[in-house]
């Protein structure tokens, strides 16, 4: 059975496939309908360009910061 740590960075990784892929959907759509949805091609280029890790890192600080509390909780129990 897989460690719970690694199928939290698969589900990251996962994760962060599917935006991308998204980003580059919403590329495709005309300025029109970008504007319907309060987005303009220079945000998602913005959001392209960030390297993969930079959501990464605060997903796994986050999900640290959650498991030290979850263990404090259960000291206090």
């Amino acid at each position: 059975m897989p460690s719970k740590s690694l199928i939290s960075l698969f589900s990251l990784v996962l994760k962060h496939h599917r935006q991308r892929r998204d980003y580059r959907h919403l590329l495709k759509l005309d300025e029109h309908l970008l504007a319907d949805v309060g987005l303009n091609r220079e945000q998602i280029q913005r959001e392209l360009a960030r390297p993969y890790w930079a959501t990464l890192r605060l997903s796994l600080r986050c999900s640290r910061e959650l498991s030290a509390n979850d263990s404090s909780t259960r000291l206090h129990a």
